[in-house]
């Protein structure tokens, strides 16, 4: 019998260093996905966050069935036309 995780991104479950390894073993697995969707990039950007805004952006990428990478590069671009709009310089 398997065992039941809850999900990942639920804020309300119980948060022990058991229960976030689980859930970031499941969000790797449910996101990752790299060798299925290999797309010729090769640069890589680090970034420092806070543990409720890594969850806002893992939540994106499985709402919108994509990988980071991609919420990413369209969060720039949304981003990018919103400055042309307002003729930010």
């Amino acid at each position: 019998m398997s065992k039941q995780i809850g999900n990942p991104f639920d804020l309300s479950s119980e948060d022990t260093p058991e229960t976030r390894l689980e859930g970031e073993n499941l969000a790797k697995g449910l996101i990752d996905g790299r060798s299925l969707r290999r797309r010729g990039r090769g640069e890589q950007v680090a970034l420092k966050t806070t543990i409720l805004k890594r969850q806002q952006f893992q939540r994106l990428a499985l709402r919108m069935n994509r990988s980071l990478t991609e919420v990413f590069e369209e969060a720039l671009d949304a981003l990018e036309r919103e400055l042309d709009r307002r003729k930010v310089k």
